[in-house]
């Protein structure tokens, strides 16, 4: 089954305006071709997407589901203009990167700032996902020229080309004046909620394997899933909860004194891989976007790989002959 985007994005706007009336207008269509639509859409699908009542329109639990891949949609084909306005103006000044929701984003951010800052007339695109298989997707499709992210080992990366950039250790963090700071009772952090992202992230069943190869198993019914990391955060620094954060994304929350974090073995340091298409020749932005990485590395004490290093100078991918 394969299912019609422009349906798909009439449900989402008919679902923001609550009614026929308003979405046919802001579609420029009329009501009864907004109706027909829907109806093939639920025919489709073989569900009913929403339910009508004196007060507008509802989405149902089958249509919610829709709605939020409607609204990805929406956002990949306003970014895809945005990319061609974008290289039409001038694409050697132009760079659009991403990275998942975690340690990398927090690098990658900081480096756009900084080449900003030293080329005002360059234009620097971030974008942020909490997904892998979301900028894998936009990263196929041109959207975006590469990304940041772990694990890319998890996920398909046929016709891409992954390679490391920069170490990262995780770190177990509580809060400052948790019961067991000062302890050293790592395994007693066990009997506590643990805050971790979802599997399709990529890293939930890393964390757990590792935990358990360390002897620390932690039970299901003590795991709390969330895929924001500044909600983890916060929940972290307010509660007796804990999570396992790489140590570049609480810089400033161990500057601060809110978490305290601890070291855990060896096993949790691992590398954050940068990700283009294999045939992928850097421009000279996207090298100097590559060395403000290199320098908030070296700000922050994070080792840099050697294959990132040649594509910094050279533009080529490691690994594919020319």
């Amino acid at each position: 089954m394969r299912l019609d985007p422009q349906r798909l994005l009439r449900l989402a706007v008919l679902i923001n305006q609550g009614g026929f009336r308003k979405a046919a207008k802001e579609l420029h269509i009329t009501q009864p071709a907004l109706s027909q639509s829907i109806a093939q859409l639920e025919e489709e699908v073989g569900v009913q997407l929403i339910t009508r009542s004196a007060h507008g329109v509802e989405p149902t639990i089958y249509g919610e589901a829709l709605y939020a891949h409607a609204r990805t949609i929406d956002r990949e084909l306003a970014q895809a203009t945005q990319q061609i306005e974008s290289l039409m103006a001038g694409g050697a000044g132009s760079l659009l990167a991403g990275a998942t929701t975690g340690g990398g984003i927090h690098i990658v951010a900081r480096a756009a700032a900084n080449l900003k800052s030293s080329r005002p007339d360059t234009k620097m695109f971030i974008l942020e996902e909490s997904l892998v298989d979301a900028l894998v997707r936009q990263l196929r499709d041109r959207v975006i020229d590469l990304f940041v992210c772990q694990n890319p080992a998890d996920f398909d990366l046929k016709g891409l080309k992954a390679f490391r950039i920069f170490q990262s250790r995780k770190l177990l963090c509580a809060r400052k004046g948790h019961p067991l700071e000062g302890t050293g009772d790592l395994r007693g952090f066990m009997d506590y909620t643990l805050i971790l992202p979802p599997d399709e992230m990529g890293i939930l069943s890393s964390i757990k394997t590792e935990l358990a190869a360390s002897g620390l198993e932690i039970h299901e019914s003590n795991i709390l899933v969330s895929n924001s990391i500044y909600a983890a955060k916060e929940i972290v620094s307010n509660t007796d909860c804990w999570s396992v954060f790489s140590d570049n994304s609480i810089i400033k929350e161990r500057e601060q004194g809110s978490l305290v974090a601890y070291d855990l073995p060896e096993c949790f340091e691992g590398w954050n891989y940068l990700v283009v298409r294999a045939e992928y020749s850097a421009s000279s932005l996207a090298k100097s976007f590559i060395r403000e990485i290199f320098q908030v590395c070296e700000l922050w004490g994070l080792p840099v790989h050697r294959d990132a290093i040649s594509f910094e100078r050279t533009g080529r991918v490691p690994g594919i002959r020319t």
